[in-house]
């Protein structure tokens, strides 16, 4: 990875042995939505009911479907597989597509990374250094 990489600061900070956050990631603003769940989080503690509406993770049990559906998936010896470094193809593909459709650029699954290693990058990349990244993106990501 890091030979696909010598150009880019964040690479030269881990091959230097000094992983660090980047000065962009510890700029980036606090997101207002994981405050508010703090927030909830310490009334609770408190002792005070709190219906969770904002992160999209609900007090209720997961519908029996996706249960099901899950368990499927656990039972799959392929689905359990690690996946290609840059993404299984078909996410890939769907992500160029909506790229595509969202730009009007020209843009095909091998365009395309969907990895941790992705996340890794946009916490390492400094000022000037380049990463496209698709909107929307979680709320505290300027675009």
């Amino acid at each position: 990875l890091l030979s696909d990489l010598s150009g880019c600061s964040g690479a030269r900070q881990f091959a230097a042995g000094v992983p660090r956050v980047s000065a962009v990631a510890e700029a980036l603003p606090r997101s207002q939505i994981r405050r508010v769940m703090e927030l909830a989080w310490a009334a609770e503690r408190e002792g005070r009911k709190i219906f969770h509406l904002e992160v999209g993770q609900p007090d209720l049990p997961a519908p029996s479907i996706a249960l099901e559906a899950t368990k499927a998936a656990l039972e799959d010896p392929v689905a359990t597989r690690y996946c290609p470094n840059a993404g299984e193809l078909s996410t890939r593909g769907c992500v160029a597509e909506f790229i595509e459709w969202r730009t009007g650029c020209p843009t095909v699954a091998e365009d395309v990374l969907v990895s941790v290693v992705s996340a890794v990058l946009s916490a390492t990349l400094e000022t000037g250094d380049e990463i496209l990244l698709p909107d929307p993106l979680w709320p505290n990501v300027e675009m």
